[in-house]
């Protein structure tokens, strides 16, 4: 079996890519945003023509929440004509898709929220959730060959992620103020990664599996909560004491997007069709994930 990756300098992309490091019996071929741009029609059929992949997965996207408010356009075409436009090409070579979406296609709900399914009305609050809706209909439109995964709060030791920053306020000093009033499952990069393989495979070897699929990353928590239990796996390997994290609400960051205060995602219906796919749990392997945040961080120039 082979598979192309988009988006492969991505977090996901290398994620996978780190997967590929160990999985020796597929073929990979990974693609970043330069060596593939995903709206260039020309271009994708050259590349399929070439490597011949059995599966796409697609793991580029628009990802500025705050900077689709105003470059809308530009969100829309990466994560919905984008999307389109590689269903297209997947559907005139006979290739599988795999698209990953977001928890931000949703937005409120009451005093007593339960889990979203996938057969819930989407409700985006902003821009990038919208345009990441539009991705899904337009694969919806296109039949049956390309199966979309919704995740929400990935997560990993990256500089530039949530945990990365978390781990550069600690090293500089500076007070920690985490959100208190957002609530979902953190999904573990790696983890996801893992997921994705064995559901590919499983599609490959005949089961049969809805085109629309939630992944969750395991118990429900608060930003803050999240940052606290990373930080403590941490605190005793290098010896800190646990820094104070003010509890801070969304509406105090002033953030030019609406965040949906509930973005917990129902897995039961990938559970019951493939129930031998690993268990994502966020908390396994936090310590490694901000171990090498640490370390990463130490060895940055200009630290």
């Amino acid at each position: 079996m082979k598979i192309v990756v988009t988006g492969a300098g991505g977090q996901l992309g290398r994620a996978l890519y780190r997967l590929s490091l160990s999985r020796k019996d597929i073929r990979w071929c990974f693609r970043t945003r330069t060596e593939w741009d995903i709206l260039d029609r020309g271009q994708g059929e050259d590349i399929l023509i070439a490597e011949r992949p059995d599966w796409i997965i697609n793991a580029a996207a628009y990802t500025a929440v705050d900077r689709a408010e105003t470059e809308t356009d530009v969100a829309w075409k990466v994560n919905a004509r984008g999307p389109a436009l590689l269903a297209d090409l997947c559907q005139k070579s006979g290739v599988r898709m795999l698209h990953l979406s977001t928890d931000y296609v949703f937005g409120q709900q009451g005093e007593e929220p339960r889990p979203w399914r996938e057969e819930d009305l989407p409700c985006p609050l902003n821009a990038y959730g919208r345009s990441k809706l539009a991705g899904e209909e337009a694969l919806a439109a296109r039949g049956g060959r390309a199966w979309v995964l919704r995740v929400g709060w990935l997560f990993s030791g990256e500089e530039n992620s949530f945990l990365g920053k978390i781990v550069q306020q600690v090293r500089q000093g500076r007070p920690l103020k985490v959100v208190d009033d957002q609530i979902g499952t953190p999904t573990n990069v790696d983890q996801l990664a893992a997921l994705i393989l064995a559901l590919i495979q499983a599609i490959s070897s005949g089961q049969h599996l809805p085109n629309l699929l939630h992944v969750s990353g395991g118990e429900a928590v608060t930003w803050r909560d999240f940052a606290k239990e990373a930080l403590a796996t941490l605190a005793p390997e290098i010896g800190m004491h646990m820094p104070e994290i003010v509890a801070i609400s969304t509406d105090e960051l002033d953030l030019p997007a609406r965040r949906p205060a509930w973005s917990v995602l129902d897995d039961r219906r990938l559970r019951d069709a493939v129930p031998e796919l690993p268990q994502l749990d966020w908390r396994d392997g936090l310590a490694d994930v901000m171990r090498a945040a640490w370390h990463q961080g130490a060895t940055t120039p200009g630290r």
